[in-house]
């Protein structure tokens, strides 16, 4: 069984979705139609936890602060807690995310290979908008920044927006803190 932080761990059931498998401390997710399966870097799937009980129709999982493989291409630092942890397979997190940045959680530590990440439902909500916060960023510095031959130049509308994100972007940091689900230091 995979480790935890006790007292920690509400229960939901979940129909498995057709044609899916999941096995026992796999990372589940539900797919659109709100059925379980095992988490990938996949469109249209969202975290609820890990599998603690399968039957051949529903799986129970628990959300929680987990111990979790971390990545040996992308791994998670230390030196990132409060950093969104991505999915990198149904048995490991990453630091950057896959083509589809599954949301795995907020990294609480990181220690001898293993990542603790906080699955819990404020903890993923809190990583999907830091997530798409992330997501919005890239997409202003790609249509907003124009840097024409022989200088750079970034449009009145660009950089207002820029300002924007940068006011959200601090917000969401606060509320985190706040939260204790982001170190301060």
């Amino acid at each position: 069984m995979r480790g935890y932080i006790a007292n920690t761990n509400p229960l939901a059931r979940y129909a498995i979705a057709d044609g899916a498998t999941i096995v026992e401390d796999d990372i589940v997710a539900l797919n659109a139609a709100g059925e379980a399966v095992a988490a990938t870097d996949a469109a249209a799937v969202k975290v609820k936890g890990i599998a603690v009980r399968v039957t051949d129709t529903e799986v129970e999982v628990r959300d929680n602060i987990y111990q979790i493989a971390n990545s040996t291409a992308h791994p998670l630092a230390r030196t990132a807690r409060g950093a969104v942890a991505y999915v990198e397979n149904k048995n490991t997190v990453n630091a950057t995310g896959g083509t589809h940045k599954v949301v795995a959680g907020l990294l609480v530590d990181v220690d001898d290979g293993s990542a603790y990440v906080d699955m819990r439902p404020h903890a993923l909500a809190a990583a999907q908008a830091l997530a798409n916060q992330a997501a919005a960023v890239a997409a202003l510095v790609t249509s907003t920044y124009v840097a024409p031959t022989g200088g750079t130049a970034i449009d009145t509308e660009g950089r207002a927006a820029l300002a924007k994100l940068a006011v959200d972007t601090a917000a969401v940091i606060a509320a985190l803190k706040a939260a204790g689900l982001m170190a301060t230091a």
